[in-house]
């Protein structure tokens, strides 16, 4: 298991120092993977973040150029519906994702590219991550990055979840959280959004 940590982590900077290049931007790896490699963990996929560049022709472009190179495959753009499943808010600053695998070190693993509006993507995961325990980031210049939210988790050993640029409370999300760590608490808010749920379904059982 912590070899595939350490070909993870490897394949993460071949990946962030890749995109950088072919896109001539700084590249975020985000959320999910750092969290895991925190807690020694291996990790499900890449999640990389990117500011739009306007005078890059996306929609004729992005997809040739990942697939046209080394360690990229199968990259397409991820269709409205299955975007507006996975990310909620209908206000959230992003323009387009790509999904496809990045294969490097003898790992080959799910990523998506998401290409971020007109917000620096730090903001984008300061503001818009929902849970503090995956604020976390990182680019080819930095090692791995914890912010403050990420840090007082550990040390309370308490999930926060934050909806408020979301529009709604993603239920699915916190229980998929809660799954994979279950010795964490949540915190006193996100108890209040379960209360009202109940409530709410128990109302409509009983009507």
């Amino acid at each position: 298991m912590p070899e595939i940590i350490g070909f993870q982590k490897k394949a993460g900077k071949s990946l962030l120092k890749s995109l950088s290049s072919l896109l001539k931007a700084d590249v975020y790896l985000a959320g999910g993977m750092l969290r895991d490699h925190y807690f020694q963990r291996t990790g499900n996929d890449f999640d990389v973040y990117i500011k739009r560049n306007n005078s890059f022709e996306y929609e004729t472009w992005m997809t040739l150029l990942l697939n046209g190179t080394h360690g990229y495959r199968d990259f397409k753009v991820m269709d409205d519906a299955e975007r507006s499943a996975k990310y909620v808010s209908p206000n959230a600053p992003i323009y387009q994702i790509y999904e496809g695998t990045f294969s490097a070190h003898n790992v080959n693993t799910p990523t998506q590219i998401i290409i971020l509006n007109t917000v620096n993507p730090r903001k984008y995961i300061e503001d818009y991550f929902s849970c503090s325990l995956s604020k976390a980031w990182q680019t080819q210049d930095y090692d791995p990055v914890f912010t403050t939210a990420f840090i007082d988790s550990i040390k309370t050993n308490t999930l926060t979840f934050d909806f408020s640029t979301m529009g709604k409370v993603n239920f699915n999300y916190i229980d998929k959280v809660l799954e994979r760590f279950p010795d964490f608490e949540v915190d006193e808010e996100t108890k209040r959004y379960y209360v009202a749920k109940f409530q709410k379904d128990a109302y409509w059982k009983n009507d």
